[in-house]
């Protein structure tokens, strides 16, 4: 798939039916460096990123995902079944996501469920949809109506979190009875244009 690599960057005020900053799909790989995704706004799913088929995205150095808006996942969105329609900052479907050297995920809001993050796998793939995290911080995320204002997820997705902070999240910080936690290793990050991450 196609690589993307985004640097000092600022994404601000977007808006689509899903995707509102962007869409990445069909086993691209993007990597963000020292960015920030705010006050972006998805209808169905993935306010600010739409990762779908196979997409990586990987975050690094304090990437900001602050005041977006969707129906579930406010700021991330992590779904293996894309007849759903959900996500909010970024939406990934049957992809991985990694945050690396700190970030935060702020202000995000879930019209539904998972103001921060929601994820879910399918029924075939148990860990299909998979999120990493170090030294991120999550806060004062809301989830308007089912719960999970900080973290939710379903169908037995992959969640790792590592020196992470989580608190001061509306309707609840993590609805943790739907993830599975497994002795998974940290990914190893890819290369782009032959540069190690």
């Amino acid at each position: 798939g196609m690589a993307v690599l985004i640097n000092s960057s600022t994404f601000t005020n977007h808006g689509a039916a899903t995707g509102g900053a962007m869409v990445i799909t069909d086993a691209a790989l993007m990597e963000v460096h020292d960015s920030s995704i705010e006050w972006s706004y998805a209808r169905l799913a993935g306010g600010a990123l739409h990762l779908v088929r196979g997409a990586q995205a990987w975050l690094y150095h304090g990437v900001a995902l602050a005041g977006n808006h969707a129906a579930f996942g406010g700021a991330v969105y992590c779904m293996a079944n894309a007849s759903m329609h959900m996500g909010g900052g970024i939406a990934l479907e049957h992809c991985l996501v990694s945050f690396q050297d700190g970030g935060q995920v702020s202000g995000n809001t879930a019209r539904k469920e998972g103001g921060g993050i929601w994820a879910a796998s399918s029924s075939d793939n148990r860990t299909s949809a998979q999120l990493y995290a170090f030294n991120l911080s999550i806060t004062g995320n809301r989830a308007r109506e089912f719960g999970g204002g900080g973290i939710s997820g379903s169908s037995c997705s992959y969640l790792e979190l590592r020196h992470c902070y989580v608190a001061d999240n509306e309707e609840g910080d993590v609805l943790n009875e739907r993830f599975c936690y497994s002795e998974h290793l940290l990914p190893t990050p890819p290369e782009i244009a032959g540069v190690p991450a």
